[in-house]
């Protein structure tokens, strides 16, 4: 089956030769297909020689990779995209492709068109593609809520950042108890932070930063799998949850920019794996626990823009094996500095801000 030619660049076409593949340089007027011994991408020469298409072994017409990522192609992806039966893999990450998402063939397990100029909503056949590992379709102009029907048990990896996607997420995602990295950031979405992220045992990787949510942050999030957790730019309250000490390989927690209030807890000092501690911009109080400066391999921790008093412990500033990369806190003084102390005193941040005065 041939590759629809809808998406391309008129100025420079893939072209293959006898000198190896080429791509059209930067000049918009010059072509690499006007080299000696080249053939333009979309010529009458089988598509299983053209840049970026892989067909199986022995066969001279069966696609089953297209892989044209960061290939400057504008245009729509064409609809003949869904008669290509044999297709697994297609990547056009990274171009200008515009227009809506088509129809895939049931054979498909990966689609990759993240940072293009898409638009429109998801189209309702996602959840028949049984063979569907992973989806990305960040960061482009796509809108409206998720559908749910879009969610194959078989998923593994969903990118939906950088969209208008609204409403609440729907529960059958719940359902797909592959799932190991789910990005939903800067977005619309609406609604409280479900637990039920809890029951996907395989859950490494949750982003849910950058949209509407409210409520509280549900203990029952945290997982013995997950890694990194940001939740950041939301609107949620409450206090930090104990279960998320249950999470040891923790390694990146973000719950910046809400109305998180209490006191930091002593137990931070559990997660052994922490690397990126990001609190800033809420409403805790008291002091700053010596026992995060106990944490082996952290690298970054983040705390201004809260009410916390006292020093930056010792056991932070002297932090073993290595000092912070970033480290900050209230710890800078409004004017004039004689008269009102910072709320933190820090000689080793590596930044200060006045916070919340």
């Amino acid at each position: 089956a041939a590759v629809g030619a809808e998406v391309y660049n008129n100025d420079d076409l893939f072209c293959h030769g006898r000198g190896g593949v080429a791509v059209g340089g930067g000049n918009d007027n010059d072509s690499a297909c006007e080299g000696e011994g080249y053939v333009p991408f979309l010529s009458g020469v089988s598509e299983c020689g053209w840049y970026g298409i892989r067909c199986r072994e022995n066969s001279e017409d069966v696609v089953e990779s297209i892989d044209l990522e960061q290939n400057r192609l504008r245009g729509t992806i064409p609809s003949e995209i869904a008669s290509l039966s044999d297709l697994d893999h297609i990547n056009l990450s990274a171009n200008d492709i515009s227009g809506g998402l088509p129809q895939f063939p049931p054979s498909i397990s990966t689609i990759l068109l993240n940072n293009n100029e898409l638009s429109g909503n998801i189209p309702s056949n996602i959840n028949s593609l049984s063979k569907l590992t992973a989806l990305a379709i960040g960061n482009n102009k796509l809108s409206g809520p998720l559908p749910h029907d879009m969610f194959p048990p078989s998923l593994a990896h969903l990118d939906l950042e950088g969209n208008s996607f609204n409403a609440s997420i729907p529960e059958e995602i719940f359902d797909c108890g592959y799932l190991r990295t789910v990005d939903l950031n800067t977005n619309q979405f609406t609604g409280t932070i479900n637990p039920k992220w809890g029951t996907l045992e395989n859950l490494s990787l949750l982003n849910l930063q950058t949209n509407n949510f409210t409520g509280s942050l549900p203990g029952a999030v945290f997982t013995p799998s997950m890694t990194a957790l940001s939740v950041a730019l939301n609107n949620l309250v409450g206090t930090i949850p104990d279960e998320v000490f249950g999470s040891v390989l923790l390694e990146y927690l973000d719950l910046g920019r809400n109305h998180f209030n209490g006191t930091l807890p002593k137990r931070f000092g559990e997660l052994k794996n922490m690397k990126q501690l990001t609190i800033w911009l809420n409403n805790f109080t008291g002091t700053i626990p010596s026992e995060i400066g106990s944490l082996p391999v952290l690298e970054m921790f983040q705390v201004p823009y809260n009410y916390l008093t006292g020093e930056m412990p010792e056991e932070i500033c002297k932090h073993v094996p290595n000092p912070l990369a970033a480290l900050g806190a209230d710890c800078k003084s409004p004017e004039p500095a004689e008269q009102i102390p910072p709320r933190v005193n820090c000689t080793c941040c590596t930044s200060c801000q006045v916070g919340y005065g």
